[in-house]
């Protein structure tokens, strides 16, 4: 146990991106989504996430998202389908859907190499 805490203390991992220009960049999101009544969501979603991404340093490795919009916008039309059948019951789960999505389509760039990281949340729990 104690070795695993010398190693998440040893950790580099970081995030080199501005806090007023994440601030902005949500209050841009915000905006823009009521401006085209929800219609850029996935977009801005996806487009919020590469940049958040690119800024951000996970045991000394880049991280890199993948995603697009249009396979995000296709699983949110799939799962209000759902929610619909349960009768609304099925939103609840859509928050963890989305993250599930952000952390498959997530890749890690090493030394010029890049490595998919298949289920990183999953990899971040058996880590600890």
């Amino acid at each position: 146990m104690k070795q695993q805490n010398n190693k998440l203390a040893t950790s580099s991992s970081t995030f080199d991106g501005s806090t007023i220009a994440k601030f902005f960049i949500k209050i841009g999101i915000t905006i823009l989504t009521i401006l085209t009544f929800g219609l850029a969501c996935w977009y801005l979603v996806c487009a919020y996430e590469k940049w958040d991404k690119k800024h951000t340093v996970y045991d000394g490795k880049r991280l890199i998202f993948e995603g697009n919009a249009m396979s995000l916008f296709f699983r949110h039309l799939l799962w209000m389908f759902i929610t619909i059948i349960t009768l609304g019951l099925y939103a609840f789960v859509i928050s963890k859907k989305t993250k599930q999505f952000v952390a498959k389509k997530l890749i890690l760039k090493i030394e010029g190499m890049i490595i998919k990281a298949i289920g990183l949340v999953q990899l971040q729990l058996y880590s600890l």
